[in-house]
């Protein structure tokens, strides 16, 4: 986002400091190092704040009992952590998405990546709070369900 909008501001939440370690030098070679806040936290046990015009996640949405059946390239590569989402792969959504009321300004997006088949139970959840309008599901390329985007409105 830093690279597309040369004037955004960026915090960059991960609960994994090599993620985050990566995700610095990839802003330093892209030069927008400068315009990043890098914070070592869990997004769903810790105190974040702020007033967002976005936030985007990618969160860990396969269900625990799914990650021994994913691929091995990602299985093998990817930190437990940052694929696991609980019995029902729903766990960081729960958090995240109340969270959000929060810290996203008036007229704010929450963007989640979703696994292709969590799209109805992420849209669900989103219902729950009336603040949350405009809520669309994105497909892939492959034309699977992908992304959930929603808009923080107060009224």
């Amino acid at each position: 986002m830093a690279v597309e909008v040369s004037e955004c501001k960026v915090t960059a939440i991960d609960i994994d400091a090599n993620a985050l370690s990566i995700a610095k030098e990839n802003a330093v070679r892209q030069g927008v190092a400068d315009r990043i806040e890098f914070i070592c936290t869990d997004l769903r046990k810790s105190d974040w704040s702020g007033c967002f015009s976005m936030i985007l996640s990618n969160p860990p949405y396969i269900k625990s009992a799914d990650i021994q059946k994913i691929m091995p390239e990602v299985r093998n590569h990817e930190p437990g952590k940052a694929l696991d989402g609980g019995v029902t792969g729903l766990d960081f959504y729960r958090a995240i998405i109340p969270m959000a009321i929060d810290r996203l300004e008036e007229n704010g997006f929450l963007i989640l990546e979703i696994g292709h088949d969590q799209a109805d139970e992420v849209t669900a959840l989103l219902d729950n709070f009336s603040c949350y309008r405009n809520v669309e599901v994105i497909q892939d390329y492959s034309g699977y369900d992908r992304v959930v985007k929603a808009q923080k409105t107060n009224g």
